[in-house]
């Protein structure tokens, strides 16, 4: 498995090399050559995506999905992945090679075996790091799911994740009328009505109680991130533009949260300009399956414990399909940024509790 991840990191495969991530998944097909399986290889907007399988089909019992693309390296020689003191350094050995080292190797092992009490699926993508359209996305609307799907995008190697927050991302324009500051009634400015905005939304979805005071932080928040205004100290602003976040729990729909932005648009003279959206992620901590895998969990790591996150990631096209989503990896560090990391031994960790979930 080792040898296997040195391999993927020696490919610099960035998001934005088509070149090199048609290599990457050429090399992950080669990888499975002369063993029982079906292989399907597809493309998008030039971006390739492969899929092994122990079944004919679409739908497995279980996924392993992740991505086999990279954010841009932060120093030289970063595809030139070395050992020290038990970890891996390298672009790509936290974010996300790693873990595909560890499910091309589990998907082999049980295709060799013979492995076929359950449909087992590796899917392998290439725009994680871009937002997933492209192909994940892509996927899950052809039913290229699974009833369970592992993903490797928690934090620590002693949680396991099982709720993440969903996210909105806006970017807006709102609309006034310039006029001297001397004589401000003859203006509509612009900024007051961005403030507004900001403040209707902010007061209907955020819950400080929950996200500033609570262990958790499981609460709904907005947040101002970008704004662009203002020509002179004496003149009212005729146009601003923002860019709003807002991360949201099981208190609201997505579908709540757009009818909301829309009717505040419409009453402070907003534009909606562009929208990125991800549902939430949220299965609950006492399913069946769930509980299954934390209890093979603690045979390895005994004070592991099952949690929640805040991001948004490729979980939310599979979770809108209602599957069930775990999210767990080894431990790391210094993610896109100099001498990233992955710590050997929790490879292993991984890998035999994921091939005793499959088992069982």
């Amino acid at each position: 498995m080792k040898k296997l991840l040195i391999d993927l990191l020696r490919i610099p495969s960035v998001s934005s090399d088509i070149s090199q991530l048609h290599k990457i998944v050429d090399y992950v097909e080669n990888y499975f050559s002369g063993i029982d399986c079906i292989i399907e290889k597809f493309e998008f907007n030039n971006k390739p995506s492969i899929v092994v399988k122990n079944f004919e089909g679409k739908k497995a019992d279980i996924v392993l999905n992740w991505h086999l693309d990279v954010v841009p390296p932060s120093e030289e020689n970063q595809f030139d992945p070395y050992e020290e003191n038990w970890k891996i350094y390298a672009r790509g050995a936290w974010d996300m090679k790693s873990w595909v080292a560890i499910m091309m190797k589990l998907m082999k092992d049980l295709l060799k075996a013979g492995f076929s009490k359950k449909k087992i699926s590796l899917i392998l993508t290439t725009d994680e790091e871009v937002g997933g359209f492209d192909w994940v996305k892509k996927l899950v609307n052809l039913w290229y799911t699974g009833n369970i799907v592992l993903i490797p995008d928690a934090w620590y190697l002693d949680k396991i994740v099982y709720a993440g927050k969903g996210f909105i991302h806006l970017d807006l324009e709102f609309y006034g009328k310039s006029a001297h500051a001397s004589r401000c009634w003859l203006g509509d400015n612009a900024i007051d009505n961005m403030i507004n905005f900001y403040t209707f939304i902010k007061s209907y979805i955020q819950d400080d109680k929950k996200l500033y005071y609570d262990d958790n932080h499981w609460g709904s928040s907005v947040c101002l991130d970008v704004v662009e205004w203002g020509k002179a100290t004496n003149m009212l602003c005729d146009l601003v533009k923002a860019k709003i976040d807002i991360r949201f729990t099981e208190d609201f729909t997505l579908d709540s949260l757009l009818d909301l932005i829309d009717k505040g648009l419409k009453r402070f003279n907003g534009k909606l300009v562009n929208l990125l959206t991800g549902d939430l992620l949220f299965s609950s901590p006492d399913n069946i399956e769930i509980q299954k895998y934390y209890k093979i969990a603690k045979n390895y790591i005994p004070n592991v414990e099952l949690g929640k996150e805040h991001w948004g990631s490729d979980w939310r096209f599979f979770s809108a399909a209602w599957s069930i989503v775990l999210l767990h990896r080894p431990t790391f560090g210094n993610g896109h940024w100099k001498k990233e990391w992955v710590k050997v031994k929790d490879m292993e960790i991984i890998y035999n509790i994921y091939k005793d979930f499959i088992l069982l």
